[in-house]
C-alpha cells in the first residue's frame, strides 16, 4: 500500500498554506486570545448570565460559554468548521459594537 501527498512549495522551500487553512488557524488563535482578555470575559459571562466571583476560573468559563454558543466541543474545531467561524465572526462584531472596542 502507498499513500502519496503533495504540497505546494514556495521558492524558499516553505509550504504554501491554503487560504481556508489560514482562516481556520486565525480563528482558533483569536478565540484563544479573546478568552484570555478580561473585557471579553466580562462580556461573555454577562451574556451567559454569570457574574464574576472570587475563585472562578474566568478564562475557562469564558471558553465554555464560547464553545456552547458556537455549538462546538473545542475551539480548535474553528479550524475545520466554516459555519462556526461565521457565527464566531458575528459574535466578535456584536462584542465590538456593544463594547465599542474597535
Amino acid at each position: 500500500r502507498f499513500h502519496a501527498v503533495m504540497f505546494q512549495i514556495n521558492d524558499d522551500e516553505t509550504y504554501v498554506v491554503p487560504p481556508e487553512t489560514q482562516k481556520g488557524r486565525m480563528a482558533v488563535a483569536t478565540a484563544r486570545q479573546m478568552c484570555r482578555e478580561e473585557r471579553f470575559q466580562n462580556w461573555m459571562l454577562e451574556k451567559g448570565g454569570i457574574y464574576r466571583r472570587e475563585g472562578m476560573d474566568f478564562e475557562a468559563m469564558t471558553a465554555n460559554l464560547l464553545r456552547e454558543y458556537l455549538n462546538i466541543e473545542s475551539r480548535s474545531e474553528l479550524s475545520e468548521d466554516p459555519d462556526a467561524r461565521d457565527v464566531f465572526r458575528n459574535l466578535i462584531v456584536e462584542y465590538r459594537h456593544e463594547t465599542k472596542d474597535g
